[in-house]
């Protein structure tokens, strides 16, 4: 499977002289759709003991973006997105997806009020950290003169420079009336894509950067599927991405396929081909910001303070090895002060961050891109509107 140092080709890539390539590159930011998946841990695609709290900061070093399905079902406040935000590396982007109010239950019509709310939270909240907003239509959202008057309403709404992805699941929206629409309010038709071809396809450019959906194969029985692309699926990708980024556009790639952890190494092996299809154009990607990140669980962290503290007041050690202070049994240096303070500080920031309930921790789960197929919430459960008075 593809290394760490391809991770990250997303990023302004280097030429071989050590200069950087003109802004007007454009970058192709690959990942999943939503990080948070029991069976993703274990070494699956987390590392052992990794915490839930340090999924985000582990995956935003081996992928460049993630698209969030938690947004759908519910509205995040301006603090919870800052805190995705300072979790994920530098150069990690966020894609949101429009609230089911917004696409499912109003379908586009009579929406500013939400529409602004939604805007405004992810704009505030997230910064230069937010890619497109990916707008979802149920599938029975066919084209009629009252969806052509009600889309054309929706991308007139002021949307403060945030990018629209549009995902049409009704074949009557691939129309040459609908590109002009869309290349007129700079908004993308999201291309998806599937090994058994039974998903509608768009490689129409309607916008300055494109979107693309990796999904699952449709089993007969209707059973999961455990599609995994290989390399030999992913190399017909490269030409629209290399040219993507010549022509100064920026293309975003997602994987749908989360059993067995295939979608995130899929996306990895993607970064892998697009560096060395750089490297092979005398262009190389820039190195992972994050190289060695590496989980501490809290029994090793107290572990570490109870050697410290030992050692400040002279006492032995009982651990077999050396403690963060030094040598067991050494004299506390005044380096070994500030690194007891910094454990102190990321322990505390961890156990805050961590969930302290199951039913906490499902919530906190879905706060954080959550699953795919989680379920849309029941009649009667709290709206969009019921967070505008928070």
């Amino acid at each position: 499977m593809a290394t760490q140092e391809a991770a990250e080709c997303t990023s302004s890539a280097a030429q071989s002289d050590g200069s950087v390539e003109s802004a007007s590159v454009g970058n192709t930011y690959v990942g999943t759709s939503g990080y948070v998946y029991a069976h993703w841990r274990q070494g699956a695609f987390y590392p052992t003991g990794t915490k839930q709290a340090k999924e985000l900061e582990y995956y935003s070093g081996r992928l460049s973006a993630v698209e969030v399905n938690a947004t759908y079902h519910g509205l995040q406040t301006v603090e919870t997105l800052r805190k995705w935000q300072t979790n994920a590396r530098r150069g990690f982007k966020f894609v949101l997806k429009a609230h089911q109010d917004i696409t499912h239950r109003s379908r586009l019509h009579n929406v500013d009020s939400l529409w602004q709310v939604f805007v405004d939270r992810a704009v505030d909240g997230l910064g230069d950290a937010l890619g497109p907003c990916l707008v979802q239509l149920p599938p029975s959202f066919a084209r009629t003169p009252q969806t052509m008057a009600d889309l054309q309403t929706f991308l007139a709404l002021p949307r403060r420079g945030l990018r629209l992805a549009f995902e049409f699941r009704h074949r009557s929206w691939y129309t040459e009336e609908v590109y002009a629409m869309m290349s007129t309010h700079n908004a993308c038709i999201v291309d998806n894509v599937s090994p058994d071809g039974t998903t509608l396809r768009c490689e129409r450019i309607t916008a300055d950067f494109g979107y693309t959906r990796m999904h699952k194969r449709l089993k007969p029985d209707g059973g999961p599927d455990t599609t995994n692309y290989t390399a030999e699926l992913l190399t017909p990708l490269l030409p629209t991405l290399m040219a993507q980024r010549q022509n100064g556009k920026d293309h975003y790639v997602f994987f749908m396929n989360d059993l067995n952890a295939h979608g995130p190494h899929n996306g990895v092996e993607l970064q892998r081909l697009l560096a060395a299809q750089l490297k092979a154009e005398g262009r190389e990607a820039e190195p992972a910001l994050v190289t060695n990140w590496h989980p501490l669980s809290r029994e090793t962290q107290k572990g570490a303070l109870k050697r410290m503290f030992k050692q400040a007041h002279g006492r032995p050690s009982t651990a077999g090895t050396a403690g963060a202070a030094g040598t067991a049994g050494a004299p506390l240096s005044s380096a070994s002060v500030c690194d007891a303070t910094a454990a102190t500080t990321a322990h505390r920031s961890v156990s805050a961050m961590l969930p302290v309930s199951s039913k906490q921790a499902s919530e906190r789960g879905s706060s954080h891109g959550g699953s795919p197929r989680s379920k849309a919430p029941k009649r009667g459960q709290p709206s969009i509107q019921s967070f505008f008075k928070k």
